[in-house]
């Protein structure tokens, strides 16, 4: 947080930060440049159109703060809106804006293992879970004026939440070359 790189990272070069998960990860929500109210017929900027992804995730504002305070930092992000652990970071995906006749996305693992294999990560940054317990039927839920409506699926979604996530990280141990210290959930 103090932009200290952990121990055993190689002092020459740029930091190599690599960012997955679902919206929050994306930045859905903080386009690159929002729709103006002026403009109705418009559809935002992202960095990446089909995924949703933004200059302006979580991540990205992290190493772009970094950046300026003379840090070398470089960011791959791989994240997606809409992306859960099995259909996004493990499985296929298509992503919440696909053209038609678009292939479904690799998962978002194996393009972290792909970059990995040529890249050195120092550290991975992962958003997920939301999508997986329900966040949609929650946010419906409250729209409709009872936020605990659809609590009793979150319930069970949670319960399942542990074994996906145990899945998940699987996975992401069979990336070698990223050390499990190195990836932040």
């Amino acid at each position: 947080a103090c932009g200290t790189p952990p121990a055993g990272t190689p002092t020459t070069g740029a930091f190599q930060v690599a960012s997955l998960g679902d919206s929050y990860a994306a930045g859905q929500g903080a386009p690159d440049e929002p729709r103006a109210c002026w403009k109705p017929f418009t559809t935002p900027a992202w960095q990446d159109k089909r995924c949703n992804r933004s200059l302006n995730s979580p991540t990205a504002q992290a190493v772009a703060g970094l950046e300026q305070k003379g840090h070398s930092v470089r960011l791959a992000s791989f994240a997606c809106s809409g992306a859960t652990i099995e259909e996004g970071m493990i499985g296929p995906h298509q992503g919440p804006e696909p053209q038609p006749g678009d292939l479904p996305l690799d998962p978002q693992v194996e393009q972290l293992a792909s970059f990995a294999s040529s890249n050195p990560v120092d550290a991975v940054t992962i958003s997920i879970g939301g999508n997986d317990i329900g966040f949609q039927n929650i946010v419906v839920g409250c729209m409709l004026g009872d936020c605990t409506k659809f609590e009793w699926l979150v319930e069970l979604k949670l319960e399942q939440l542990g074994a996906r996530l145990d899945t998940l990280a699987a996975n992401l141990a069979a990336i070698t070359s990223i050390p499990s210290d190195r990836i932040l959930l």
